[in-house]
């Protein structure tokens, strides 16, 4: 069945809510159970600040062995609108100096806990390739990180804000 929504009052609840004249778009073609669900031609816009045009596929919600695959056509934000949109919420300063970030891969999520994103990454300080995984099998806090990110002609005085650098 297809689905519009054009409302801020999407994202109000505890854990994320948009400023309130923040126009949120979103569409596509969604159709499932509550324990397998799909979306195709997902397209969704957050202001200014960022669209997403992706397809996904979620098998056993709710239970140990869930998984959720994204395919990601076509990610774009802008980290200084994005940090400006969510109160309370505030990015390092090396994420908002990327400036416009655009994406393009897949993105994975496996029984709650491993994340894991495979795609081309290109941003105002330079672009490439990224396969990372997430592991939060033991909490957030206890996040473990491995992964490539082969990034070219990365402006590294532009990210840590130190002339330096470069």
């Amino acid at each position: 069945f297809p689905v519009t929504i054009l409302s801020s009052q999407l994202f109000e609840n505890r854990e994320l809510k948009l400023r309130s004249q923040t126009k949120v778009q979103l569409s596509g073609d969604f159709n499932g159970s509550k324990q397998s669900f799909n979306g195709e031609h997902l397209q969704l816009q957050i202001g200014d600040a960022g669209s997403l045009r992706a397809s996904f596929s979620a098998d056993n919600l709710g239970e140990e062995s869930s998984r959720f695959h994204m395919k990601i056509s076509e990610l774009s934000a802008n980290m200084n609108q994005l940090d400006a949109l969510i109160p309370g919420v505030k990015m390092p300063q090396q994420v908002v100096h990327l400036g416009n970030v655009r994406y393009e891969g897949y993105y994975d999520i496996f029984f709650n806990t491993d994340h894991q994103i495979n795609g081309r990454l290109s941003t105002d300080l330079g672009s490439g390739h990224l396969d990372l995984k997430v592991d939060l099998k033991e909490g957030v806090e206890q996040a473990k990180y491995s992964g490539l990110l082969d990034m070219k002609d990365l402006d590294v005085a532009a990210l840590s804000g130190n002339p330096d650098f470069g």
